[in-house]
């Protein structure tokens, strides 16, 4: 078949024909002595794959790296390059929104828009757009998850109670956990809902240090300064748990009913999405690790799996029962946390439930006073650690759920350990 052939039956055009294969995409193509090419069966049908994948957004690198195994029946390496693809889309999307939602706001102004009042509100649309976008673009997976995957749970499962603290030293026995626990884990990442072994060793740190005192608030572990947000928050503490419990509890009062659709945003392996599951949840999970999705597909196959972070959720017209996440808000700057927070709230309606469960500082003035005290104590690799994470301020989480249309409330696990939970209202 010539080329003008294979052009009318594919429409696709000669010059496009000539292009993929100037790019590799066709291999050798069999020409006739006066030079004209003939294709085969074989090459049309690769052709035509090659259009199909073009309508759908992926590249010519992307359509590169899968195309022989598609054209043998293995559809698992396009599924990966789809995944980016799709993520890249629903990033668009998002952004879009956003610069949609900023010039209705310009669009249909509710005060009065002569004089400077217009150009300061542009100005104003602008610099937000820009510092939402620097915000979304600028996480890093600074623990690189893909190369923990295969040993994400055996590594969790190993880390034990070690050195216990004399109580006069519990804050530092506090951040030793944490050091113990990203030593066994290589830390934890934005998009997981499994900060693991961080939390495992901080509750069992908890529970070395207060030995006497299991049920002690965080305010109370950090000071009177913090008793009014307690009081505050009508939070109540249920003293240490281990990570399966903690796991547990959240998807207690996650309130589900068999049936109920579920989101878990920072899947990892699929732990907490496991005890969904087995409440008769039908669950979607989303991850930004590739092959930490590939390990929770393994584990729970009927789990629908996204690529996608929690600043822009790579779900289109969606809305879910409940939304979860267990120890992934940390792994966010305050900045994003709140972007995240405004991505949950588009996949929700009135009655959905929202439950986080994370390491978390009571307020502002609890957050300072334990960095002050971390950099009293010259420990350079915990101060560097912290570097790495920002532990969600359970006040400020409580307020903006409550001043978006939530009623929210929180339960303290342990000395750093709490659970916000909230349902959407009418």
């Amino acid at each position: 078949m010539k080329i003008q052939d294979v052009s009318r039956q594919l429409a696709m055009t000669t010059r496009s024909i000539r292009y993929y294969e100037e790019r590799g995409l066709l291999g050798a193509i069999l020409k006739e002595d006066n030079g004209y090419r003939i294709f085969r069966e074989e090459d049309v049908e690769r052709l035509r794959l090659i259009g199909w994948l073009r309508e759908l957004g992926m590249s010519i690198e992307d359509i590169r790296g899968c195309l022989d195994e598609v054209m043998v029946g293995d559809m698992a390496a396009m599924k990966v390059h789809m995944m980016r693809r799709r993520k890249a889309f629903v990033e668009e999307i998002v952004q879009l929104k956003l610069l949609i939602q900023q010039m209705d706001q310009l669009i249909h102004p509710s005060e009065n828009t002569e004089g400077t009042w217009l150009a300061m509100k542009l100005e104003q649309a602008a610099e937000q757009a820009k510092r939402v976008e620097q915000a979304r673009n600028s996480w890093e997976d600074k623990w690189d998850f893909d190369s923990l995957a295969k040993q994400y749970d055996t590594q969790v499962k190993d880390v034990k109670r070690k050195h216990a603290p004399t109580c006069e030293h519990q804050e530092h026995a506090q951040a030793n956990a944490h050091d113990h626990a990203e030593a066994n884990t290589h830390s934890h990442g934005q998009s997981h809902g499994c900060g693991y072994a961080h939390h495992h060793s901080h509750a069992h740190s908890a529970e070395h240090t207060h030995g006497h005192s299991h049920a002690h608030s965080q305010e109370q572990a950090h000071g009177q300064g913090h008793s009014s947000n307690h009081n505050h928050s009508h939070g109540h503490s249920h003293g240490p748990v281990n990570y399966n419990g903690s796991l547990q509890r959240a998807s207690e009062l996650a309130n589900i009913k068999a049936g109920d659709h579920g989101l878990d945003l920072g899947i990892g392996t699929g732990n907490l999405a496991a005890c969904c599951l087995s409440k008769g949840a039908i669950m979607t999970g989303v991850d930004q690790s590739e092959q930490m999705l590939e390990r929770c597909r393994e584990k729970w196959p009927s789990v629908r799996l996204l690529l996608g972070n929690m600043m822009a959720l790579p779900v289109v017209n969606e809305t879910f029962d409940f939304v979860v996440s267990s120890f992934a808000l940390h792994h966010l700057t305050e900045e994003q946390q709140h972007i995240a927070l405004l991505e949950m709230d588009q996949v929700v309606v009135p009655g959905s439930r929202l439950v986080l469960v994370d390491m978390m500082f009571a307020d502002e003035a609890h957050r300072q006073s334990y960095y002050a005290e971390v950099r009293q104590s010259g420990s350079e690799d915990q101060i560097e650690k912290l570097s790495k994470v920002d532990y969600p301020d359970r006040s400020k989480l409580l307020a903006w759920l409550r001043s978006n249309g939530y009623e929210a409330d929180m339960e303290q696990l342990d000395t750093w350990t709490s659970i916000v939970y909230a349902v959407k209202q009418k």
